[in-house]
């Protein structure tokens, strides 16, 4: 357990831990590491946890009905057999009021999109100059094709 309570701001912006997680930031703050030398509330009481945060506020805060409390995208990815980790390579690609859509390369080497509109009304994003429409409330993957084209996977 850490001697104090502290927060540390990473100095990046992706982190491999135990070379088998990685969480990659893709926007939306800094990555930071809140470290306690008390043990966390958890059932038992029992644990000595690191927290990994992209957004950190310590105490209370008053917000209003309306407020967005955190705006993040992020990708984790993780290793299992003993193969080495290796952190994912991502990209915003949109980021509109109701739309986000972050283009990730899995562990298969192919690129992937993935969109969600939290908007009420059916919005699009640009990609390889062909627009991609995404639902109200849905969220989309979309594999990248050798062609340069997005085929809905889900």
């Amino acid at each position: 357990p850490a001697s104090h309570d502290r927060v540390a701001v990473l100095p990046a912006d992706s982190i491999i831990i135990d070379d088998c997680l990685g969480l990659d930031l893709i926007y939306g703050g800094k990555l930071v590491i809140d470290r306690s030398c008390r043990r966390r509330e958890a059932n038992m009481h029992s644990l000595f946890i690191e927290e990994i945060c992209s957004v950190h506020e310590c105490g209370l805060k008053r917000h209003s009905g309306n407020d967005t409390l955190v705006d993040t995208g992020f990708a984790i990815s993780c290793t299992a057999g003993g193969e080495k980790s290796c952190m994912l390579q991502t990209e915003l690609v949109c980021h509109k009021e109701q739309l986000r859509a972050v283009m990730v390369t899995g562990i298969d080497r192919r690129q992937y999109i993935a969109a969600a509109n939290f908007g009420t009304m059916e919005v699009s994003f640009l990609y390889n100059n062909s627009l991609y429409p995404v639902a109200v409330e849905e969220a989309v993957i979309f594999l990248c094709t050798l062609s340069g084209r997005l085929e809905k996977l889900c």
